[in-house]
């Protein structure tokens, strides 16, 4: 199965790769820590946007490193295509979607949704998490590109670099078009009440039917 990327301004819309959770632009591009082999190949470009067709197979779960990742941040796929192409199907990296429904903490180092949202998070294979510019010294060293961080080694550098970062976690939110973090934990706990109360309701209910129907058999 395939989907196309753009490197245009405006991203095209994902065709089915729901094998890999793939499904819409930015929504999802992996669910979960299964590993995605990528066939990239050029196609004739329809308009003035250059693409790709990229062919997606899921196998076995096998990594260096698992990225925790913004499915709904425009920016952050950008870097998750970025990577998955140079990753090129070997599964040196883990691609997990933070923004899926069905994301785990428990699989993921106990990383909360919460904690994902405010600073990038990343997972080693012994279960240790690093988080910040780290996660991208270790995600680029994996894929032969770790020169590209390398400087941000140097302790005065990497100061530097995750004061920036920092900054930019806590406006990207913002910069995206997004609601501030306060805002989507609200509305994921109102959400998560909501589905509590419907839960209880719905037992409420079929203890009263239950009952009702016991009632009507003495009866009778």
């Amino acid at each position: 199965m395939a989907f196309v990327l753009t490197s245009g301004v405006a991203p095209a819309r994902i065709g089915d790769a729901s094998s890999c959770g793939i499904e819409r632009w930015p929504r999802k591009v992996s669910r979960g820590p299964s590993r995605c082999i990528l066939r990239m190949t050029a196609t004739e470009p329809a308009t003035d946007t250059v693409q790709e067709t990229v062919e997606v197979e899921e196998v076995g779960e096998s990594f260096k490193v698992k990225l925790l990742y913004d499915g709904e941040c425009p920016i952050c796929m950008r870097e998750v295509v970025f990577l998955m192409k140079k990753d090129a199907g070997r599964g040196f990296i883990s691609f997990v979607d933070i923004s899926d429904e069905n994301y785990d903490p428990a699989q993921n180092a106990n990383v909360s949704w919460e904690k994902a949202m405010g600073r990038i998070h990343a997972v080693l294979p012994d279960g240790s998490v690093v988080t910040g510019v780290k996660v991208f010294q270790q995600t680029y060293d994996v894929i032969g590109l770790g020169w590209l961080f390398e400087a941000t080694k140097l302790p005065l550098l990497g100061n530097i670099a995750d004061g920036v970062y920092d900054v930019w976690a806590k406006y990207r939110l913002r910069l995206t078009g997004r609601r501030d973090l306060e805002e989507l934990i609200q509305e994921k706990e109102e959400i998560a009440r909501q589905l509590a109360e419907d839960e209880d309701c719905e037992d409420t209910c079929r203890a009263e039917y239950e009952d009702e129907e016991e009632a009507d058999i003495g009866l009778s």
